[in-house]
């Protein structure tokens, strides 16, 4: 069974800039209109300088519809699941 795209660990996509940015969902909740689920991502960006994988929580939740499902790994993002900072989001 293959799991929704907002459920917490979660591997997607996000596009940012023209650029699709590998991300693992955090958690989500609905978006005050219910129209849509409001998602929390850590994201993982391949440093040009080292040749490593720069690992970051996105600053601001996005909205479930931009994001796209992901089929690679990338074991410094996916080794473990994030634990979200707070409960919820506000």
């Amino acid at each position: 069974m293959m799991s929704r795209i907002t459920d917490k660990g979660a591997k997607v996509t996000l596009k940012i800039n023209g650029q699709w940015i590998a991300a693992l969902v955090i958690d989500a909740a609905p978006a005050s209109s219910n129209a849509y689920e409001r998602v929390r991502l850590r994201i993982a960006v391949k440093s040009g300088l080292t040749d490593k994988w720069e690992i970051g929580d996105y600053p601001k939740p996005v909205q479930a519809y931009r994001l796209r499902r992901r089929d690679t790994t990338i074991p410094e993002l996916d080794g473990a699941v994030p634990q979200p900072e707070r409960e919820g989001m506000r």
